[in-house]
């Protein structure tokens, strides 16, 4: 299985917050990785530009989408 598409992390990511603390990216991507089900191997892929994973990605840019929506406001930690 590879990173499922970036549709596939909004409720997990939105769900995390729903206690009202704050996370960073890295701790977002953690709780997310296990909530999905991501392996190890899977969590490990790099975007093509090698800069990132393809796990970070997604769950950072669920964090931006929710912030410009006005559904997360930017106390959330979004640098690690």
């Amino acid at each position: 299985m590879s990173i499922p598409s970036f549709q596939s992390f909004l409720l997990p990511v939105l769900e995390i917050f729903s206690d009202g603390k704050m996370y960073s990216v890295d701790e977002c991507c953690h709780i997310v990785k296990d909530k999905m089900n991501i392996s190890d191997e899977d969590a490990q892929e790099l975007l093509p530009s090698g800069m990132d994973t393809r796990l970070r990605n997604r769950v950072y840019w669920s964090l931006i989408y929710f912030n410009h929506a006005l559904l997360l406001e930017k106390p959330i930690k979004m640098q690690s």
